[in-house]
C-alpha cells in the first residue's frame, strides 16, 4: 500500500511545538489583517458586512474583521454581522453566532430564509442592506434550495 511507504502526518502544515504553532498562526492572521485593512482603506466609510453562522469559518471571519477595525481605530459598529437562520439551523449554531457578535460588540442583522422559502424560489438575491450613515450598500445572495419551512 502507497501509505506504508512513507509517513503521513495528519497535519502536515502545521507545526507540532506549541510556540512555533502559535508563531504560525499569528503570521497567519496579520497577513490576513492586513489584506483587509487594505480593502478597508480604499473604501473608507464603508462597513465590514459578512455572514455569521456559528461555525468555525464564519467566527474566524468576524474575528478578523474586529482585528481590522481594532488595527485602524474604527468603531467595531462598522462591522455588521447578518445572520441566516434556516431549518436547518440548530440552536446551538445560532447561539454561538448572537452570542459572538454580543462579546465582540458588532451590530447584528438577521434575515430568516424561511422568509424566503415560503416564496418557492431557489435563488433569492440580491438582498440589499444599506447603511445611511456609511453611504454603502451592500448585496448578498443566498441559496435557499435547502431551506424548507
Amino acid at each position: 500500500p502507497i501509505g506504508s511507504l512513507r509517513p503521513n502526518p495528519r497535519l502536515p502544515f502545521v507545526p507540532t511545538d506549541q510556540q512555533k504553532r502559535a508563531a504560525t498562526c499569528e503570521e497567519i492572521l496579520d497577513i490576513q489583517c492586513t489584506g483587509l485593512i487594505r480593502r478597508m482603506l480604499h473604501l473608507p466609510k464603508a462597513r465590514v458586512v459578512l455572514g455569521v453562522s456559528g461555525g468555525l469559518d464564519s467566527t474566524l471571519a468576524l474575528i478578523l474583521a474586529i482585528e481590522a477595525c481594532d488595527r485602524l481605530q474604527r468603531s467595531r459598529k462598522d462591522v455588521l454581522a447578518v445572520t441566516m437562520p434556516g431549518s436547518g439551523t440548530t440552536d446551538r449554531t445560532r447561539l454561538n453566532a448572537e452570542r459572538l457578535i454580543s462579546e465582540l460588540v458588532v451590530e447584528l442583522y438577521c434575515a430568516p430564509l424561511k422568509v424566503f422559502a415560503h416564496h418557492g424560489q431557489h435563488r433569492v438575491g440580491p438582498l440589499a442592506i444599506i447603511d445611511d450613515q456609511a453611504g454603502a450598500c451592500v448585496s448578498l445572495s443566498c441559496s435557499t434550495s435547502t431551506a424548507r419551512g
